[in-house]
């Protein structure tokens, strides 16, 4: 009995990914969060039968491949606790498996994104490996290094540039990142602004918009909640 109690805690207590990681239980849509925490539930009752019939159909609906190496991983446990091992070996064997595809996935896209750069090379067309680069790690959801906008701008200064057409595609791309972060934050100042009245916070996130992202279109209201701010500063100072 005490074997399963320590084993349940283990299962549930320590996640598969870090807290912040994209497998963590935060990141998963609503109704696959409260079924999940569900057979957590269950496990954590003793209902071991019913836990891992709640993870089967869990498997059906799970919103992405990481999601569902969590829930094969929790449903292999399950199967080992409950002593069907030939179960919980093929379960296990998934989750193998299903990390291996993903691994395999991130190898074969590596790889295709150094022959492109590599045929680049071959042309000797250094800004076409730069303009990958840049596209690669906008595809990643990550903002380019400082220095890319200039050096995007300075192609499309030559419209005969055989890049002129993707840089001013990609520096698009970077300016809509900027302008959605920049909002963000702002209307996260914003929040702090009208519940809490947190004026030390705000003006440090609308410092942070007009550091990192001077050119947003979001400047103009920054710059108004930052002046309001500052006022109201000032009252409580005095």
């Amino acid at each position: 009995m005490w074997f399963k109690i320590l084993f349940l805690l283990l299962l549930f207590c320590v996640p598969l990914w870090g807290e912040e990681g994209e497998g963590s239980l935060k990141d998963l849509n609503q109704k696959v969060q409260v079924e999940l925490e569900s057979s957590h539930r269950l496990a954590g009752e003793g209902k071991i039968d019913e836990a891992i019939k709640k993870l089967q159909d869990l498997l059906k609906e799970a919103p992405s491949q990481s999601y569902l190496i969590r829930i094969q991983y929790d449903l292999a446990n399950l199967l080992f606790l409950q002593g069907r091992y030939p179960e919980a070996r093929a379960a296990y064997y998934k989750v193998i498996m299903l990390n291996e595809d993903q691994k395999q996935m991130v190898a074969r896209a590596q790889e295709r994104i150094e022959k492109m750069k590599e045929r680049e090379a071959r042309k000797g067309d250094q800004v076409a490996i730069r303009l990958i680069d840049i596209e690669t790690t906008l595809d990643a959801g990550q903002f380019p290094p400082a220095g890319t906008i200039d050096f995007l701008k300075e192609i499309e200064s030559q419209p005969t540039h055989l890049s002129f057409e993707k840089a001013h595609l990609l520096r698009a791309r970077i300016v809509d990142m900027e302008n959605k972060k920049a909002l963000e934050i702002l209307n996260e100042a914003r929040q702090l602004f009208d519940q809490k009245k947190d004026y030390g916070k705000i003006l440090a996130l609308l410092e942070t918009i007009v550091q990192e992202f001077p050119n947003t279109d979001e400047m103009p209201s920054v710059q108004i909640l930052m002046e309001e701010t500052r006022k109201r500063l000032s009252r409580r100072q005095h």
